[in-house]
């Protein structure tokens, strides 16, 4: 990477297990939708419905979750979609410091993706789970970002000379 160059990352959720419970349920519910159809069952038929548009606005929103980390030598900007209408922009002087943060495989079942602490002003948007990047800003707010590449990131942040804390 040069230092003319931007670090992108792009992750998307992709947690098969889940994604996996979701397509069984959507599948369950056709099939309980047309026994109810062959049995004149109305309560079965209204069930499946209900069941399949829960399943299918869960899957759909899952898949739709993008999370977009941009990093160059001015300024860290991230975008967490569908939540977030625009990205949300961190300069470099404005980190007081940060950490790469990386934790065992277990940890990373502990929790969903977007954590907001209202009292403290920490925030959590991560689609890898527990590994990322941990910022705290001069103005007391507290950021932690996710990343598949630690590595990269780290690269890249050595490349522009913001050193970890």
């Amino acid at each position: 990477m040069r230092k003319e160059e931007k670090y992108i990352e792009q992750q998307r959720y992709r947690k098969w297990d889940v994604l996996g419970l979701l397509a069984f349920f959507l599948i369950y519910s056709v099939i309980r939708f047309v026994d109810g159809i062959l049995t004149e069952n109305s309560f079965l038929i209204s069930i499946s419905l209900l069941s399949f548009t829960i399943s299918s606005v869960i899957l759909i929103y899952l898949l739709s979750i993008r999370l977009i980390l941009k990093i160059d030598d001015q300024k860290i900007s991230f975008r967490y979609h569908p939540l977030h209408l625009k990205k949300y922009k961190i300069k470099w002087n404005e980190v007081e410091d940060y950490q790469i943060v990386h934790t065992p495989i277990s940890a990373e079942y502990s929790g969903w993706a977007v954590r907001y602490a209202r009292g403290d002003g920490e925030r959590m948007f991560s689609v890898s789970g527990r590994r990322g990047i941990w910022l705290r800003l001069k103005d007391g707010r507290r950021f932690f970002i996710g990343s598949k590449h630690l590595s990269e990131l780290r690269e890249a942040l050595e490349l522009y000379g913001i050193r970890e804390s």
